[in-house]
């Protein structure tokens, strides 16, 4: 059984105003964690913080952990960032009809996201 993590943390955006103070430090510590106390080799632990964690970045880092993944592998997916809810197109939703979504650093319009990326990868698991 292998142990993988993509840990996503983004302080700093493009849009001004937009910083956020503790979400590296989040990445920083969840790393951490996973070593000591879940048995995680740091060599399985992919982090994207700041600049790296751009839109392109984020989906290629989750189809990489999802793809890579087998059945009874441990995967762990965390994101600590600015999120934003979008209209959801494809009726899946049936309350409140909107998608949380993850704002990447590259974000220069208040529409671009991750939304959806990684949902056929999720729903159908590795292996």
């Amino acid at each position: 059984m292998a142990k993988k993590a993509l840990l996503i943390g983004i302080n700093r955006y493009q849009i001004p105003g937009s910083d956020l103070r503790g979400c590296v430090n989040d990445v920083k510590n969840l790393a951490a964690a996973l070593v000591e106390f879940y048995g995680f080799a740091k060599a399985d632990i992919e982090t994207l913080t700041d600049v790296a964690a751009t839109k392109k970045a984020m989906q290629d880092g989750m189809r990489k952990l999802i793809k890579g993944g087998r059945k009874g592998d441990v995967l762990v997916l965390h994101y600590s960032g600015h999120g934003s809810n979008v209209p959801d197109k494809n009726g899946t939703r049936r309350i409140g009809g909107t998608r949380s979504s993850a704002r990447p650093t590259s974000t220069g319009r208040p529409r671009s996201s991750t939304t959806g990326c990684a949902g056929p990868w999720i729903r159908r698991g590795p292996g």
